[in-house]
């Protein structure tokens, strides 16, 4: 649209106007021809020729009326006030009907000026005769000068601004009211473009005066063609071009951004289509944030175990896992000290550290309890060496420790312990039908959280239970340094468990 918008508007809107104009002539002509025949037919096209000052005025009524109506939406498309937008909507989404409107007052007014000169030429006429010549033809041409401006401004006026009637969400939402399809298009162009026009050349060149009906029908043939080429091209690019666009942003979709959505202009089946791919972005969108939202409160390995497996049901299974805990040493003290933002600050920070390596190492943490870190390392979530990675994942974790304290977060040095055990435990979703919680019970948790608790009486950082070390592959034994412990005996266990510490 080079064009000043305005200027732009008025010469598509007379431009339809005229080429209607012209094209629907010689439907009225070919019509009249069939209805009458000798001494009507004369009579019938004397009395067509309008005055010279009818043959003015009439056009320019035509014409100022559809200035006047077109006037608010070229003015609201050359300014863009809101104060305007309302007056040019309903405008705009009454273009249709007043088109209709326009061209039947136009031909209604020009048939009473035919009906008034035949009255003058042959006062004796029947009725048949101003029906047959005047008023059927002119309702038929009436019909088709209106098919002929919708062919004419639909893609070349109405697609184009649109979009400019609609702000924020208005813009991707399905539009209901009057709407052609795209079979109802198709139908209509079949038959207004092809099988009317075939059955009237027929039926022309069947008349006793072939002469006038072969000119006649040559010119009708060539209207009709002109519209179907141009309208089938438009009609295609009308379909390709915004399946073209969708399958564009169906890629972007496909690349994670939720954040496309496409113009919805029509309520054809192309629209329908457009405003289902935005519900369904928007479904995706929705689906993202709830799976954002839900990876913040569990472990996103755990989630997409669960949408893996679809079991969201109570109850459990047994699986061979090892169990991580870790504890911030002298944190009552520490905690007497500060505010509770300022706890609630520091605990995330500190967490923030400590459990990076956890993920790193294909753990799950499995829940935050006050201080402490419960995590989980099984085949289920991706570990294929459990109790190696565990181990792993303690050592980066004393080496995070050492850098939040080099961060100086609080002004005295954190340290903690870690305890690790490796066996069956039960894991599964703990609850009720209606809140469930998916977490790991058994001996080997109750171990592992023991086996942490002995870092203090022992003075070290890092506690294995002897079924991890055990389980360690030769490569990763030899080169940790560990350092065998007492048997010691644990809460709950008639037998002594053997630790070692990970210096």
């Amino acid at each position: 649209m080079k064009a000043r918008p305005e200027r732009w508007i008025y010469h598509q809107v007379f431009s339809a106007l005229l080429a209607a104009a012209l094209a629907s002539d010689p439907f009225f002509d070919a019509l009249s021809r069939l209805l009458l025949g000798g001494a009507d037919a004369g009579l019938a096209a004397e009395a067509l020729r309008l005055p010279r000052g009818a043959a003015i005025v009439l056009p320019l009524a035509l014409f100022a009326a559809a200035f006047l109506w077109f006037r608010p939406i070229a003015v609201y498309l050359g300014t863009s006030r809101p104060a305007d937008r309302g007056e040019a909507l309903k405008r705009f989404e009454g273009s249709y009907a007043f088109l209709c409107v326009l061209w039947l007052a136009a031909f209604a007014a020009g048939g009473a000026l035919h009906c008034r000169a035949l009255h003058r030429l042959a006062p004796g006429a029947g009725w048949e005769v101003y029906a047959a010549g005047i008023v059927l033809p002119d309702l038929f041409s009436a019909y088709y000068a209106v098919y002929f401006t919708v062919l004419y401004l639909e893609p070349l006026f109405f697609l184009k601004v649109a979009h400019r009637f609609y702000e924020g969400e208005a813009l991707y939402e399905r539009k209901e009211g009057l709407s052609l399809g795209l079979r109802a298009k198709l139908f209509l162009m079949l038959l207004n473009l092809l099988l009317i026009p075939l059955a009237l050349v027929a039926l022309s060149l069947l008349q006793p005066e072939p002469g006038r009906a072969r000119e006649n029908c040559l010119l009708l043939i060539a209207v009709t063609l002109v519209y179907a080429l141009g309208y089938s091209e438009m009609l295609y690019r009308s379909i390709a071009e915004p399946i073209s666009g969708l399958i564009k942003k169906m890629e972007r979709v496909r690349g994670g951004d939720y954040a496309v959505k496409t113009s919805v202009l029509s309520g054809d089946e192309i629209g329908v289509m457009k405003a289902h791919f935005n519900d369904m972005v928007e479904g995706l969108a929705e689906r993202e944030r709830l799976k954002d939202t839900f990876g913040r409160y569990v472990s996103v390995e755990v989630a997409k175990q669960l949408l893996k497996s679809g079991k969201v049901r109570l109850g459990g299974e047994s699986i061979e896992a090892t169990i991580l805990f870790s504890d911030i040493r002298d944190f009552t003290p520490m905690s007497e000290k500060m505010s509770p933002q300022d706890l609630v600050a520091f605990l995330n920070s500190y967490f923030s550290f400590i459990t990076e390596p956890i993920g790193a190492h294909h753990g799950v943490v499995n829940k935050f309890i006050g201080d402490a870190v419960m995590a989980i390392f099984a085949p289920q979530f991706g570990s294929t060496d459990h109790a190696g990675d565990a181990v792993k994942a303690a050592l980066a974790m004393r080496e995070k420790l050492a850098e939040f304290n080099a961060k100086g977060v609080v002004p005295h040095e954190v340290r903690f312990g870690v305890g690790l055990h490796t066996g069956v435990l039960v894991a599964g979703n703990i609850g009720t039908e209606k809140r469930l919680e998916y977490t790991v019970i058994g001996d080997t948790v109750n171990v592992a959280s023991r086996v942490e608790s002995h870092n203090k009486a022992l003075n070290s950082t890092i506690l294995i239970s002897e079924g991890v070390f055990n389980r360690l592959a030769d490569k990763l034994k030899g080169g940790l340094k560990v350092e065998r412990c007492e048997n010691v005996k644990v809460k709950g266990k008639e037998r002594a468990l053997v630790l070692y510490k990970v210096l």
